[in-house]
């Protein structure tokens, strides 16, 4: 397993209309995948960023996504979309 960590800045503001989006065309979208198992969003307490943390069942699953196909869906997200601050892969230890 790995893990698709994601870092957003994102107004308080804003918060609600972009988490509405994220479940509706980022969530959706990514689970037709194969390889995908889950997605989870928290709110970093220390810095009010949104932090997304998706699970593919191994990096090559994520990583044979086209950026076409993840560009189209990026658009989708319209007056919603913020930009990704931080991105990282976690990888599992052993």
């Amino acid at each position: 397993m790995v893990i698709e960590f994601l870092r957003f800045e994102v107004s308080k503001e804003d918060r609600a209309d972009f988490l509405q989006a994220d479940v509706a065309i980022w969530t959706a979208a990514l689970s037709q995948y194969p390889g995908f198992i889950s997605k989870e969003t928290f709110v970093d307490q220390e810095t009010e960023h949104i932090v997304t943390m998706i699970r593919w069942e191994s990096l090559a699953h994520w990583k044979s996504i086209p950026e076409s196909e993840l560009e189209a869906i990026d658009a989708k997200m319209g007056k919603s979309w913020k930009p990704i601050v931080e991105a990282r892969a976690l990888l599992p230890v052993g």
